[in-house]
């Protein structure tokens, strides 16, 4: 086995708004929605939301495998789960006893997470693991490339599957590229792989939305293994904590639960050069810790760095227009603003 020590990237979404849309209460999506109600009660001043959204009803035979209980057969699962976290937790998860399959309706479910903030972020999670609902995600996504999406995707067999996180829409989020101990690169990342463009045989298959499914063919639905989709759900949490604590270093994790192996796929050059993501382009830090080596006339160390930073930030236009005045005219202080605007404090460390 080679080792691979290629410089990775650490993404951070930089919001404290989030709307969180769990699509799928079964195997995976019942395992994950008590560990997310759990966790996002301990983040504090993060304002999110929590939907889920499922039609099935809880059966004898998912005890087995999905988070449920001789007392839930006959009910909503959605409805059920909502319930209980809320009931437990102290949490606000609203139940929609649907599916949701189509992008219009999607649409209509992000369009209302916005809280009244710029930066809020609508974080899709697929725990429904049909090609039917991947097609319809990613074709919301494609239409509609500024909306600030995250797209967390779970997809499993019997003993193996694999968790995807994609990012769309983030204009300005921003990566960090360890790249030796006096330097540091800030990336303004846009995207990051979709599951799709991972898989893209997804997007012509010709598999059927659940509720158009035969009961014949659900019961033909492929076996799994509780500790897969537990695994899955772990997988689910451990980026989840990365979106909201602005530390996604890898965009997917493949999984085998008999052979007990685990493979990364980090945010790296050669995955973005491979995938076809967007870099607009790089800003080169030297500011607070950083070492300063080169001197602007009448100006601090203080003040060139932020002129050096947010003339770069606006040649890769992520500055409002009119702080290019500032840049020009040297107003320190709205130089400040406009880098911080960008890439606030605390977000870019020499890792």
């Amino acid at each position: 086995m080679m080792l691979n020590f290629e410089p990775s990237y650490r993404v951070g979404v930089m919001s404290k708004a989030f709307k969180f849309l769990v699509l799928g209460c079964g195997g995976t999506g019942s395992m994950y929605i008590p560990r997310l109600a759990a966790y996002l009660k301990t983040v504090t001043e993060l304002d999110y939301t929590i939907s889920i959204f499922d039609a099935d009803i809880v059966e004898d035979k998912n005890l087995v495998r999905q988070n449920f209980t001789v007392n839930d057969i006959g009910k909503n699962k959605a409805t059920v789960l909502a319930a209980k976290c809320n009931t437990v937790y102290g949490t606000n998860i609203i139940a929609f006893p649907k599916y949701v399959e189509s992008p219009e309706m999607l649409a209509e479910l992000i369009g209302d997470g916005n809280y009244g903030s710029s930066d809020s972020v609508s974080v899709i999670v697929g725990c429904v693991d049909t090609n039917a609902v991947r097609r319809m995600i990613h074709k919301f996504i494609q239409d509609n490339p500024t909306e600030k999406i995250i797209w967390l995707d779970s997809g499993n067999e019997e003993f193996h599957g694999q968790v995807c996180c994609g990012v769309s829409g983030l204009r300005q989020t921003v990566a960090v590229k360890s790249i030796g101990d006096d330097k540091a690169d800030a990336v303004l990342v846009t995207t990051t792989p979709l599951v799709t463009e991972y898989f893209p045989d997804m997007l012509d298959s010709t598999e059927k939305f659940v509720s158009d499914l035969s009961c014949a063919e659900h019961a033909l639905s492929t076996p799994q293994a509780a500790i897969t989709n537990q695994t899955a759900a772990n997988l689910l949490m451990q980026f989840t904590t990365a979106i909201v604590t602005d530390n996604i270093r890898a965009s997917m994790v493949t999984f085998d639960v008999q052979s007990q192996v685990f493979s990364t796929r980090r945010l790296t050059d050669s995955l973005f050069s491979q995938m076809g993501c967007k870099i607009p382009g790089t800003i080169s830090l030297k500011y607070a810790n950083m070492q300063k080596s080169v001197a602007l006339t009448n100006a601090s160390a203080d003040e060139r760095d932020a002129k050096n930073a947010a003339a770069a930030a606006a040649a890769l236009g992520v500055v409002p227009i009119e702080d290019i005045a500032a840049i020009v005219a040297g107003d320190i202080a709205a130089l400040e603003h406009a880098f911080d605007a960008v890439i606030p404090a605390g977000i870019i460390t020499t890792e």
